[in-house]
C-alpha cells in the first residue's frame, strides 16, 4: 500500500446523546491488534461495526506517537502529527482533508464518554497503514511506512502480514495480463460490432434479397455474437485464473503440512538411530537392523529436504501469480474445507451449468447464425459457392456440436461430483485415524511421565499424528479445488482462446469460456442500429437484435 507523510490530524466529533453502535457489533470473538509486528494491548477493546475495526483515540494515538487532545466533554479531539488536518463528525461519515471532503467507511463514534474512530483510514492519515485479516480477527498496523510481505531477509524492515486467499485472487487479477487482455477485447469486439452496423444500409426479408444486404446483416450477427462471447471471456479469465490461485494458495497449505510431517519424521528416524546405534554396541541390535536404522534417517533427511523445497516452490507458484516478489513469504490464513455435500444435487448442478455455460452459449449462437445464414441463401447468386443442402448440413452439425458440448459437461460434473464423494469419505476416515491416533499419543506421553513408557514411543506417535495431519491438509486441498471443477468444469481447461475479439463469426464452440455472474461487468456503450431499413420487421430482424442485445 502506497503512504504519504501527514502532519497535523484533527477529529472533531459532535454527538447529540447516545449511539446506539455496539448493536451493530456483529464480531463476538475479540480482536487482535499486531502493530508493528507485535501484540498491542488496549485497555478498552476495538469494536467491530458493520465490518470496520474502531480503536479507541487515546490509545490509538498513543500507538502512533500522535498528540491527541480532547474538548466537550470528550465529544470533540484531536490529533496532531506533521502538517495536514482532518475533521471527523461523529455520526457523519462525511469528513474533510485540508479543507477537502473525504468519505469515511464509518463515521466516528463515542461510547461510554470514549471516541471510537475507524482504523482504516485513520492509520494511513498517520503515516502508517492497516489490514484487517477477517479469518483470524487480526488487525495489522503499521505506524510507520506500509505493511507489506516479507521476504524472510534479515534486513526486512516491513511489517510481516498473512495473505487471504480473496486478497490473492485480487492481486492475481491485477497480474493477469489475461484478464487486461480479455477486458480490452470488450472495447475492441465493440467498436467492430459498431462498425459492422454502420455497413448495414437495408435489412434482408428472407430469402432472395440482395446478397450485399444479406453479408452486411450476417456480418453484424457474427459481430454480436463475438461482443457478447467477449464479456464471456473476460469471467472466463477470471475463473481461470482465480482457479489457478485456489491451486496454488491450497499448495502452499499442502505443501506446509508436508514439511511439518517431514520434521516429525526425522525427529523419529534420529531418535530410532539412536536407539539402533546403542543396541549396536552392546550387541543387541544386528548389523543389518543398524543399517536399516541408518537408512531410514538418511531416508527422513533427504525428506525434509524435499519438503522444505517444494514450500519454497510453492509459494514462487503463488508469488509468480500474483505479482509478489520471488522469495515473498507470508501466512496462508484461508483453510480449505470439507463439506458434507448432504445438500448438494449433482443434477441440479448439471442443469446450472449447462445453462451458464459460456461454450454452449456460443454453440447455440452458431445454431442460430446457421439458421439465419440457411434463411438468407440466395439461389441466383453466383458468387455463393456453397448450395443450399451444404447449408442444411451446416445447421445440423452446429446442432450436433451443441448437443455434443451438453453431453461433455454433463459427463464432467458427474464425474467431479464422483470424486468429491470419495474425498468426502477419505477425508472423514482420516479424521477418525487421527482422533485414535491423537489418544495414542496421548497415552504415550502419560507412560513417558510416568515411567512405563519411552520417549521413542512419544516420538513415534507424534510422527503419526503429523503424518495423519498432512494427509488431512492435502484431501482438503483437493476437495478444495475440484469443487471448483464441479461448479464451473470450464476452469480445468484453463487455456482456451481469448474469444470474440475479431468480430467475424465461424468456428466450432469452444468449451474454456466461462460466464462469471460476478465478474466486473465492464461500462456498456449504446450498440449501433442499421442505419436505414426496408420491408416489413422480419424474424431475421428480431434475430438480429436479440443477439446485439448482450448487456
Amino acid at each position: 500500500m502506497r503512504w504519504k507523510p501527514l502532519a497535523v490530524l484533527t477529529l472533531a466529533a459532535i454527538v447529540g446523546g447516545s449511539v446506539p453502535a455496539l448493536a451493530a457489533d456483529t464480531n463476538s470473538n475479540p480482536v487482535q491488534v499486531i502493530v508493528n509486528g507485535g501484540v498491542a494491548q488496549w485497555t478498552s477493546a476495538p469494536k467491530v461495526v458493520d465490518g470496520n475495526i474502531l480503536l479507541p483515540i487515546d490509545e490509538f494515538a498513543g500507538q502512533f506517537q500522535a498528540v491527541m487532545k480532547q474538548y466537550n466533554d470528550g465529544q470533540n479531539a484531536s490529533l496532531s502529527k506533521d502538517s495536514h488536518v482532518v475533521m471527523l463528525t461523529a455520526g457523519s461519515n462525511v469528513a474533510q482533508l485540508n479543507g477537502k471532503q473525504i468519505t469515511l467507511p464509518i463515521a466516528p463514534l463515542v461510547l461510554n464518554g470514549k471516541m471510537y474512530v475507524p482504523a482504516d483510514p485513520i492509520a494511513k492519515w498517520l503515516g502508517g497503514d492497516v489490514e484487517w485479516v477477517a479469518a483470524t480477527d487480526t488487525l495489522y498496523l503499521a505506524t510507520q511506512g506500509t505493511l507489506r510481505l516479507g521476504t524472510g531477509g534479515s534486513n526486512d524492515s516491513g511489517v510481516d502480514m498473512p495473505l487471504s486467499y480473496e486478497r490473492a485472487v485480487e492481486l492475481a487479477y491485477s497480474n493477469s495480463y489475461r484478464v487486461k487482455n480479455a477486458l480490452a477485447d470488450i472495447d475492441r469486439s465493440r467498436d467492430v460490432l459498431n462498425k459492422a452496423g454502420e455497413n448495414v444500409k437495408y435489412l434482408p426479408t428472407g430469402p432472395g434479397a440482395d446478397p450485399a444486404v444479406n453479408k452486411a446483416f450476417t456480418g453484424y450477427t457474427q459481430a454480436s455474437i463475438a461482443y457478447g462471447m467477449s464479456q464471456k471471456a473476460y469471467g472466463m479469465a477470471q475463473d481461470v485464473v482465480t482457479y489457478a490461485v485456489k491451486q496454488a494458495y491450497n499448495g502452499i497449505l499442502q505443501a506446509e503440512a508436508q514439511q511439518q510431517a517431514a520434521e516429525a519424521a526425522l525427529k523419529n528416524a534420529q531418535v530410532q538411530a539412536n536407539i539402533a546405534t546403542v543396541g549396536h554396541q552392546y550387541g543387541t541390535v544386528s548389523d543389518i537392523q543398524w543399517q536399516q536404522a541408518m537408512q531410514g534417517l538418511q531416508a527422513a533427511k533427504a525428506g525434509l529436504e524435499a519438503a522444505n523445497k517444494a514450500v519454497t516452490d510453492a509459494y514462487q507458484r503463488l508469488n509468480s501469480l500474483t505479482g509478489l516478489p520471488t522469495d515473498a513469504k507470508y501466512q496462508v490464513v484461508d483453510q480449505p474445507r470439507v463439506d458434507d455435500l448432504k445438500n448438494v444435487d449433482p443434477e441440479a448442478q448439471v442443469a446450472r451449468v449447462t445453462s451458464d455455460s459460456p461454450a454452449i452459449w456460443q454453440a447455440e449462437q452458431q445454431v442460430n447464425l446457421a439458421k439465419l445464414q440457411l434463411d438468407l441463401y440466395t439461389f441466383n447468386d453466383p458468387n455463393n459457392p456453397d448450395p443450399y443442402e451444404a447449408k442444411q448440413i451446416d445447421v445440423q452439425k452446429a446442432s450436433n456440436s451443441e448437443a455434443d458440448l451438453q453431453d461433455q459437461l454433463s459427463r464432467a460434473v458427474r464425474s467431479a461430483y464422483n470424486g468429491l464423494l470419495e474425498l468426502r469419505d477419505q477425508y472423514q476416515s482420516l479424521q477418525s485415524q487421527l482422533a485414535a491416533a491423537e489418544q495414542s499419543l496421548k497415552l504415550a506421553q502419560i507412560q513417558y511421565q510416568y515411567g512405563a513408557g519411552i520417549q521413542a514411543d512419544v516420538v513415534a506417535a507424534q510422527a503419526k499424528v503429523d503424518q495423519l495431519k498432512q494427509q488431512l491438509a492435502n484431501t482438503a486441498a483437493q476437495f478444495d479445488n475440484l469443487k471448483m471443477v464441479f461448479e464451473k468444469p470450464w476452469v480445468a481447461g484453463g487455456s482456451g482462446g481469448s474469444g470474440g475479439g475479431s468480430g467475424g463469426g465461424g468456428g466450432g464452440p469452444r468449451q474454456s469460456f466461462p460466464d462469471d455472474k460476478k465478474a466486473r461487468n465492464p461500462a456498456q456503450k449504446p450498440l449501433p442500429w442499421p442505419a436505414a431499413t426496408c420491408g416489413r420487421r422480419s424474424f431475421f430482424f428480431q434475430t438480429l437484435f436479440t443477439f446485439a442485445a448482450l448487456r
